[in-house]
């Protein structure tokens, strides 16, 4: 059995490093974020749920969940948080349900965005990164 690393270019290796800095990055957060808003003890978890809408009635959990998902993707916030979010506000089960559900109609409303405006739209509004990528 070889348990060698693979065989990755700088490139690679780079985002890898990049995307495990941003994986520690995100936790740190959570931890920082957590002792500014006294999330302290064993109640720490309950308060962040009622802070997070866990108390919505279930009527308006799934909607807001989904709106949140919608305007948080629009504004490139990572998938990853939005789940852990929702997850924890929510519970493990409603909370990856309201993850999927989220994600797919906030990924169904930007590809109609898309659709509806064209390429023309983001190739005049973009820098010069996505007209490259784009080409």
């Amino acid at each position: 059995m070889n348990l060698s690393l693979p065989k990755m270019d700088a490139a690679a290796w780079r985002k890898a490093a990049v995307g495990a800095g941003v994986f520690v990055a995100a936790w740190l957060l959570l931890f920082i974020a957590a002792g500014l808003l006294g999330l302290k003890g064993p109640d720490a978890i309950a308060t962040l749920q009622k802070f997070m809408g866990a108390g919505l009635p279930p009527v308006l959990a799934l909607p807001a969940a989904v709106a949140g998902f919608i305007v948080l993707s629009f504004l490139g916030a990572p998938q990853v948080a939005l789940y852990a979010a929702a997850v924890l506000a929510f519970g493990l089960w409603p909370g990856v349900t309201y993850s999927w559900i989220g994600t797919e109609v906030s990924a169904l409303i930007g590809f109609g965005v898309g659709r509806l405006f064209g390429a023309g739209v983001l190739r005049r509004h973009s820098g010069k990164g996505v007209a490259d990528f784009m080409e």
